[in-house]
């Protein structure tokens, strides 16, 4: 079976995330990850190449002319551009939320999957949130059961828009 190269485009707050979940996944799935793509956060690429042994560059077009599979979490308004770039390769892309900055942004991406055949998915998961963080270190550390959660994010015309509630 082919091993598919992983390129991570960021390595900040939620690069961090996917580039463990991507190592973790590394022993049950046919994929590597082929290098971290970093502009920004001197300490993140530190640990991602020392500790990690993972090679970080800042150079998006070799990054992306070695990869099978791109995911995406750099600042918000990179996302578009970076995505465009991958989509356009015919690599198949993951891009953290929001994924453009407008409907017809969005649209120029979907549309370049679909004529490139290839794939682009949205983050849409709280996962990495700190309130579910804070629940699985409650559940591990009490070993206790949760029964349910329900989250919701509260509408626009009352004042707590945009907070989740958990």
């Amino acid at each position: 079976m082919k091993l598919h190269n992983v390129v991570v485009l960021g390595c900040g707050r939620w690069g961090k995330n996917i580039i463990r979940t991507i190592s973790d996944l590394s022993s049950r799935l046919p994929i590597a990850l082929h290098c971290v793509v970093h502009c920004g956060n001197e300490g993140n690429r530190d640990r991602t190449e020392n500790e990690l042994g993972i090679r970080c560059t800042t150079d998006v077009d070799v990054a992306l002319g070695e990869a099978d599979i791109a995911l995406i979490a750099t600042p918000d308004e990179t996302h578009f551009s970076l995505a465009r770039r991958a989509l356009a390769a015919g690599i198949p892309t993951f891009v953290e939320k929001p994924v453009a900055s407008s409907l017809s942004e969005t649209n120029e991406l979907v549309n370049l999957a679909v004529s490139n055949d290839t794939l682009l998915s949205v983050g849409h998961i709280l996962a990495f949130h700190p309130c579910v963080e804070a629940i699985r270190t409650h559940i591990r550390d009490k070993q206790e059961t949760i029964q349910s959660i329900y989250s919701s994010r509260m509408d626009a015309f009352r004042r707590e828009a945009g907070k989740t509630v958990i």
